[in-house]
């Protein structure tokens, strides 16, 4: 996969979208209604007061999987009602989350990463293809022989991979912000990245999954490799 962690402001969370998802959305955190965010055929839409429609995507968008678990970036605001969304692709607006349905979680990146609930939710989502890897693009990630910045490192996982090469990444359990996995490289026969790969070489070790500031640096492919 390709990092896509070049804008690391990714806020405190997001919503998981589906058809179902509809909220208000406000202008600042006073009430002010300007439109509404909702789901028409599978594309999230911003709706203003006048019916016209903005298609929101990446970067104020994320997804697991291939395209098929979508989620809505939200970030901080001056009150703990509202959280701010749309701040990458518009003019920033306000969700105000006492009015989000029952069923719509805010979910942190450390849930996403580990929680049982979103995990249940995409059940089977790693053994359909979908690979995870360093969310990073101005370093590499460390390798470390234990859950602490004071352990060993191991290696340095980079950010950006070989085309000859397959790099995944999964997650066999956790402890607070780190995440033990299993990194393996893959190479792509004859150099073609059309033929199966083969396993090079596999390596197990602790990253720091969540960085201080709820950055994810590691996170789901939307493709297949």
């Amino acid at each position: 996969m390709s990092p896509r962690g070049n804008d690391e402001d990714w806020g405190i969370g997001a919503y998981f979208l589906d058809d179902d998802f509809e909220a208000f959305v406000y202008s600042d955190t006073t009430g002010n209604v300007i439109g509404r965010i909702e789901m028409v055929n599978s594309q999230v839409y911003f709706i203003d007061l006048f019916k016209r429609k903005m298609q929101i995507e990446y970067p104020d968008i994320d997804w697991i999987g291939s395209y098929n678990y979508e989620f809505l970036k939200v970030r901080k605001s001056n009150s703990s009602r509202y959280v701010q969304c749309l701040w990458k692709t518009a003019s920033s607006m306000f969700l105000d989350t006492s009015e989000i349905k029952s069923q719509y979680k805010l979910l942190t990146y450390h849930e996403l990463l580990f929680g049982k609930e979103i995990m249940k939710e995409i059940k089977g989502f790693e053994e359909n293809g979908v690979n995870m890897g360093v969310n990073l693009t101005k370093s590499c990630l460390n390798l470390r022989t234990g859950p602490s910045i004071d352990s060993t490192k191991i290696a340095c996982i980079p950010r950006d991979f070989n085309p000859s090469d397959d790099i995944r990444m999964k997650i066999l359990e956790h402890s607070n912000d780190w995440a033990f996995v299993l990194v393996e490289a893959y190479v792509f026969q004859d150099g073609d990245v059309d033929c199966p790969s083969k396993l090079e070489k596999s390596i197990k070790g602790w990253v720091k999954a969540i960085a201080d500031n709820g950055f994810p640096n590691i996170w789901y492919s939307v493709t297949s490799y």
